[in-house]
């Protein structure tokens, strides 16, 4: 609040134009190329990648929940692709360890599918059963909506934000220290904001799957599965902005330190004159990137298991790993392993699109900065907005597919009762199914659901 209050009214009053014009006549912009944005690119820079992040967002989501059989498939080839693709970028440049980071990615993309080829029939036929019930339950497709509203909105506060606060820094000669301090800070609240957005759109949606499997019936009249309660998902956002909230922000808080630090020693990494340990940068980089994971996959899992239970975020934990437990963590990564190949697959690929959008809008406007480091800081923001932006929406499908997991392992018998035919061939494929488990919470008339 405090870097917005002092950061977006002086980016607001600040003349872009008048500053472009000032860069481009003085001598160090003649020898290093033109240093500013004129006041019309901005606008249209922040307008371009929301409004191309939405709209490659909502049609990403719309043919997982239409097609999602081909679309499980396709996920891995074209993250293969697209990696590969990144690979050929860099290596045109002769970036040669981050081109041959990138194929290797592609080609371990491949040999996942490889691995978990016998797994994709089961993933499919979880998912559509996540399509099935994201489709009765339309409040949750609108919770998801919500939420990359509101990331639309606090990405562009945080991005006049910054570039206010920079201005202002510049004109009172902040030291390269404090630069990189107010740096950090930024990137831990853009990133501890975009996890909470997506945990609080992901406890919602599990809290009305969780209605939908334990206290709803089949009505045989009208073959419909009927609700004892209305505006359910209405209810389950309302319980996961306040008695669960705080548990979210604590679980989201161990991420984004994961991602604060990594970027940290990034940041400070390259601030080094010294870039003799590039082995040593390289393997922490990836250290940092499998704890992140390993977080995040342990998180999904705990806030469906919170929004299944009503409980705090550490007996959530403790419950979480029982669950890893009985399964095997390995057995559990591999049979989510599909679904989440979709959330990398769309995620880069609206990440990428946006980014060369971006770039070649840069490129074409005659009244844009031809500074590289410029270009290179606007197109990475654009591009990790398409990337979140699509990520809060398809949290929507990560939900379910887990609390769908979840409610199996504590009672298969509620996807019987349901949907028998799906519950068959999910038992024939996963016959490992443990029954029994810790007791859900009470969604009952007269709970805090009704």
């Amino acid at each position: 609040m405090a870097l917005a209050s002092v950061g977006v009214p002086r980016a607001i009053a600040v003349d872009f134009d008048q500053s472009y014009h000032l860069a481009r006549n003085s001598d160090s912009s003649r020898r290093n190329g033109i240093v500013g944005m004129a006041q019309k690119d901005v606008k249209l820079v922040i307008g371009l990648a929301i409004s191309l992040s939405a709209s490659v967002s909502a049609a990403w989501f719309a043919l997982i929940i239409i097609y999602p059989g081909p679309m499980m498939h396709m996920s891995y080839f074209l993250s293969a692709g697209l990696m590969t693709l990144s690979s050929s970028y860099f290596a045109y440049f002769r970036a040669w360890t981050a081109a041959a980071v990138w194929f290797f990615a592609g080609v371990f993309f491949l040999l996942v599918y490889w691995w978990i080829r016998r797994k994709i029939p089961l993933a499919i036929v979880l998912l559509k059963v996540v399509c099935k019930v994201l489709v009765e339950l339309r409040g949750t497709i609108v919770a998801a909506f919500v939420g990359i509203s509101f990331v639309a909105v606090f990405w562009a506060v945080w991005f006049l934000a910054v570039l206010g606060a920079n201005q202002w820094a510049t004109e009172r000669g902040a030291s390269a220290g404090l630069r990189v301090c107010v740096g950090i800070v930024c990137l831990f609240f853009l990133y501890w904001t975009n996890e909470i957005s997506r945990n609080t759109v992901h406890v919602t949606v599990s809290g009305a799957f969780a209605m939908y499997y334990f206290a709803s019936y089949h009505d045989p009249a009208t073959n419909t599965i009927e609700l004892p309660v209305s505006h359910v998902t209405g209810k389950s956002a309302l319980r996961a902005f306040t008695t669960s909230f705080g548990s979210v922000c604590f679980g989201s808080l161990l991420v984004s330190l994961v991602q604060t630090v990594q970027s940290a020693a990034d940041l400070l990494r390259g601030d080094r004159r010294n870039r003799n340990d590039r082995g040593g940068n390289h393997l922490s980089t990836c250290l940092f990137s499998g704890v992140d994971d390993l977080v995040m996959f342990f998180n999904k899992y705990a806030f469906s298991k919170l929004a299944i239970h009503g409980c705090s975020y550490c007996d959530a934990a403790q419950s979480t790993h029982h669950l890893l437990a009985s399964y095997g963590g390995l057995d559990l990564l591999s049979r989510d392993a599909p679904v989440i190949s979709i959330i990398c697959a769309s995620s880069l690929a609206t990440g990428m699109l946006c980014c060369f959008a971006t770039f070649a809008y840069l490129e074409l406007s005659p009244t844009v900065a031809k500074d590289a480091g410029l270009v290179a800081v606007v197109c990475a923001c654009a591009g990790l907005l398409g990337l979140w932006m699509l990520l809060v929406l398809i949290e929507a499908i990560l939900a379910g597919n887990a609390v769908t997991i979840v409610c199996l392992a504590e009672d298969p018998y509620m996807l019987q009762r349901l949907q028998p035919d799906l519950f068959e061939r999910i038992l024939d494929m996963w016959p490992g199914l443990i029954f029994g488990g810790d007791s859900p919470q009470d969604f009952s008339p007269g709970s805090g659901f009704s």
